[in-house]
């Protein structure tokens, strides 16, 4: 579940009328999806491979098979054709879709990488496994910038670039992403109490069924809503400030 970075286009209101534009099946299960700042693309990934579709025309354009490393998040850069992904070990790869061959490696994290956000203002580059977050530089080889610690961490940045979005646990934590060393300026309590207090009584039982961990940070095109997904299909919208 994600949005699409532009709401106001005359091409995606067209779509929109039209209703179902195109369906993309397969074997594996779909395990991310990333549209392009722009709206005119969308990368899906499995197991196995990355699908790059042309989100205007619901055209498969390309599939990149990453059998050795696999894909199992994939996140768009600036260019159109550049993604990063992570897949089977604890690296990230930074792949370039029109050759297909990688443009760097950035290795340090100590298990499984299972979030990845770029900025859509500068070259940094997030990434969380089950206890930490980085921060990388997509151009330099050096290791991570920071890290910081945290239960099973997922990242987000505003549309502008200036917010960092992490969500730990329970708690939704928003950072100056000029200044993340100062701390996070503000702080959303997403405990399951305090999520339950505020559905309709008629809702609480189905919501409490299928409320879990989350899994999924993204704000809205924007900037004032942040949307975050839990494993278990029952969705939050929060106001971002």
């Amino acid at each position: 579940l994600l949005y699409h970075p532009n709401t106001e286009t005359p091409e995606l209101n067209r779509l929109m009328t039209k209703g179902l534009g195109a369906v993309f099946g397969g074997e594996k299960q779909t395990t991310a999806l990333s549209y392009h700042h722009n709206g005119t693309h969308l990368i899906s990934c499995d197991a196995e491979s990355i699908r790059l579709i042309n989100s205007e025309t619901g055209v498969l354009k390309k599939t990149i098979y990453c059998k050795k490393y696999g894909a199992l998040n994939a996140t768009y850069t600036h260019h159109d054709l550049t993604v990063v992904h992570s897949g089977n070990d604890n690296a990230i790869r930074y792949l370039s879709l029109y050759d297909n061959k990688y443009l760097r490696v950035f290795k340090g994290h100590e298990s499984r990488v299972t979030c990845l956000a770029v900025s859509p203002a500068t070259d940094i580059l997030a990434s969380c496994d089950a206890t930490s977050l980085a921060l990388w530089e997509l151009a330099s080889k050096r290791g991570a910038m920071a890290v910081l610690h945290g239960d099973h961490p997922i990242v987000a940045f505003s549309p502008d670039g200036l917010v960092l979005a992490v969500c730990m646990g329970a708690t939704v934590k928003m950072y100056d992403a000029r200044a993340y060393g100062n701390g996070p300026f503000m702080s959303c309590d997403v405990r399951r109490d305090r999520v339950l207090a505020n559905v309709p009584d008629a809702s609480r039982s189905h919501v409490a069924a299928k409320l879990s961990s989350f899994c999924g940070l993204e704000f809205s095109p924007d900037g004032e809503e942040i949307l975050l997904t839990s494993a278990g299909g029952v969705h939050l919208l929060l106001s971002a400030y």
